[in-house]
């Protein structure tokens, strides 16, 4: 209480006068493990500035959505107190835990919808990871992961935010080894189409990739990388498939050159409400034994807005173009994997180029509450929950001008609606139920682990 009457005498005179604010002080106090300098860096101001009075409140809540948008912290706490020559800004945090030795089950297919039409456990893959979030307190990832099953893989991945003096360019480097006895060559009826062989491998290949992160700001951030792919399938694949590789020859060699820019301005990244998200990326590939040059551009936009008491709209509109050449199967991605519309989650769209745009209409039906189990270590007994009911639809075009195997989805409008259920906790944990239908008047119950937009 009388903290706050201090901060009352001190903003009011300053609100009514139109004085500005010197910040004197910044302390941080929970960082157990995290360096401060990653805390400071997501301040949207420094010990020693002053301020205009009227954006004040503003840059504090900045500053907390920034800090906790580095997934650190299961709690951000900004608050202020008076002090000598001005305010001292103290930031309060509740740590998460970052080291996570963990087993792995996963799903072959991309989503868990497709995997409940065969329930096929041959088709899971098992394995462990570490996954260490904070390494050296300095906001570096560090990850391994070992499984096998559907998929044996080794992937390595080193990740250092900052490498200069000023926070603004960082590294991250992964190595990836990854061995199939079954993969999917192509699509027919908007299905994947397998070839398996029970004795040798149907694909391996090995990748390994290098890349700048510059971030100047606290929003807005260019990535620029290059990798090198070697890309090895069985015999016979090469023989049925030539467009898989774009030669006849069981194997290929590729650089991969490419760039990324994001502005992100999301109140919480794991699961927005208010904000917007620019993502670019543009991509070229070279064939270093088959001649090929083929190049993709993707783009996507997103809008969070609040619309009243627990109403929340959002939109988004990604599309995807290639150019300059024919792009082989394997890295041909279209619709139905990370990018699908609702309500065709069982489908395949081989694109060329492809657009799709989401629309959302939730509601609170549980705005987010806090909780602080009393018991355990503060890691884990600090976190929320919210449940959010809402209405979508969606709409899609996959061109296609290779199509040989009756897609005949392809080149046409795709839309998709229907409601859901929306659970999120700590740990940027999400469970979505939703009923969609599509044009060809099929309906569905899906569940998925992540935001829909």
């Amino acid at each position: 209480m009388r903290s706050f009457l201090l901060q009352l005498f001190l903003f009011f005179p300053a609100a009514f006068y139109g004085q500005d604010i010197f910040v004197e002080e910044i302390r941080i106090e929970g960082n157990r493990h995290t360096e401060d300098f990653i805390i400071l860096r997501e301040m949207p101001f420094s010990k020693g500035d002053t301020l205009d009075t009227s954006a004040f409140s503003s840059l504090l809540a900045q500053a907390e959505q920034n800090i906790f948008n580095t997934h650190l912290f299961n709690r951000v706490e900004v608050s202020t107190y008076p002090s000598d020559r001005g305010l001292t800004v103290m930031i309060k945090l509740i740590e998460r835990w970052y080291i996570w030795p963990i087993p792995v089950l996963e799903l072959m297919d991309p989503n868990i919808n497709l995997w409940w039409q065969t329930k096929d456990f041959g088709r899971l893959n098992y394995g462990f990871v570490i996954n260490h979030n904070n390494f050296r307190g300095r906001r570096e990832k560090l990850y391994l992961k070992l499984k096998w099953g559907f998929t044996k893989e080794m992937k390595l991945t080193y990740k250092i935010p900052y490498i200069n003096n000023e926070k603004t360019i960082g590294l991250r480097f992964q190595g990836q080894f990854q061995v199939n006895n079954e993969i999917n060559y192509t699509t027919r009826d908007n299905s994947r189409v397998f070839f398996k062989n029970d004795n040798l491998p149907a694909r391996q290949f090995s990748q390994f990739e290098a890349e700048v992160i510059y971030r100047p700001g606290q929003f807005s951030s260019v990535m620029p990388r290059v990798s090198y792919t070697d890309y090895k399938i069985n015999d016979s694949l090469a023989v049925i498939s030539p467009e898989f590789l774009t030669t006849d020859r069981p194997s290929a060699h590729f650089m991969q050159v490419g760039t990324a820019y994001s502005l992100d301005k999301r109140d919480v990244q794991a699961y927005a409400l208010t904000g917007s998200l620019v993502w670019l990326d543009a991509t070229l590939r070279f064939g270093m034994d088959n001649g090929l040059l083929a190049g993709t551009f993707k783009s996507t936009y997103k809008k969070f807005s609040s619309l009243a008491d627990r109403w929340y709209a959002s939109g988004s509109v990604t599309s995807m173009i290639s150019f300059l050449d024919r792009t082989p199967y394997f890295v041909n991605i279209g619709l139905g994997y990370d990018d699908y519309a609702r309500g065709y989650e069982l489908y395949f769209f081989d694109a060329r180029h492809y657009f799709l745009a989401k629309s959302n209409l939730k509601f609170a039906l549980l705005p987010q509450r806090n909780f602080d189990l009393t018991s355990g270590p503060d890691n884990f007994s600090y976190g929320h929950v919210a449940i959010y009911v809402n209405a979508y639809a969606d709409i899609a075009f996959a061109d296609d001008p290779y199509t040989l195997e009756n897609n005949e989805l392809n080149n046409s409008w795709l839309p998709g609606y229907g409601v859901g259920v929306d659970f999120v906790t700590y740990y940027d944990k999400i469970l979505r139920l939703e009923v969609s239908m599509n044009k060809l008047g099929e309906t569905g119950l899906f569940l998925h682990f992540h935001q829909s937009i």
